[in-house]
Order: structure tokens, then sequence, then C-alpha cells
């Protein structure tokens, strides 16, 4: 299941732009389309980066974080997050075990589940 526009706005974001995340979500927005970050990234692979990194690229500058970052946890997950800069502020985070995307913090999910 996606997340809600209300649960994306936890972000910090408005409404419109968390109306854009979910339809990135949704696979109805192209990221290079939304994000000029993404376009120029895109553009400068010699291969197409994985869908769901084009998506939180573009994520990322919908919210104006601070780039992708890299997690693994104990419960056997690995998770790619939007980086705020602030380890318990709520971002948009892909779950690569269950395939899901997660709103919250990177820090609550090293609480929970511990990291590498």
């Amino acid at each position: 299941m996606l997340p809600t526009v209300k649960t994306i706005m936890r972000t910090g974001c408005d409404i419109d732009t968390a109306k854009k995340i979910r339809l990135l979500f949704e696979g109805k927005l192209n990221p290079s389309e939304v994000s000029n970050n993404c376009a120029k990234w895109v553009g400068s692979c010699y291969n197409e980066p994985m869908k769901y990194e084009q998506i939180l690229c573009a994520v990322d500058d919908l919210l104006g974080n601070h780039g992708m970052e890299f997690l693994r946890c104990h419960n056997g997950h690995n998770y790619t997050y939007s980086n705020t800069g602030d380890t318990y502020a709520v971002t948009v985070i892909r779950d690569h075990y269950s395939l899901r995307w997660l709103v919250t913090s990177w820090g609550d999910l090293v609480e929970k589940y511990g990291a590498d």
C-alpha cells in the first residue's frame, strides 16, 4: 500500500507537493519531468538508474533535501532514503526488501531494528 497524501505531508511539504509525490509513487508522473536534478542525473548515466532511484531523486528534489542515502538494518532490510540532514526528521524511505515506500525517519528505523 502506498502512503497517502496526508501521510506524505508529515514530511513538512505542502499538499501540492505531496500530491506530486503520490503520483510519482503511482507511476503517473515521470521523475525527470518533475525534477530538473533527476533529469540531469539520469541524462549523465550510461545505464538508466532503477525507477525507484529516479523517483527518490525527484522526491528528494521536491522536498528540498540533501541527496539519497543507504541504510542496512538488523531486520534484514535495506533502505534508501531522502536525507533531510536530521536523523529524526520525517522523510521518504524505500524498503528494498518489501518494495514499499515508507514515510518515517531513518533514526526511528535504527532504533526499532538496529543498523550495521
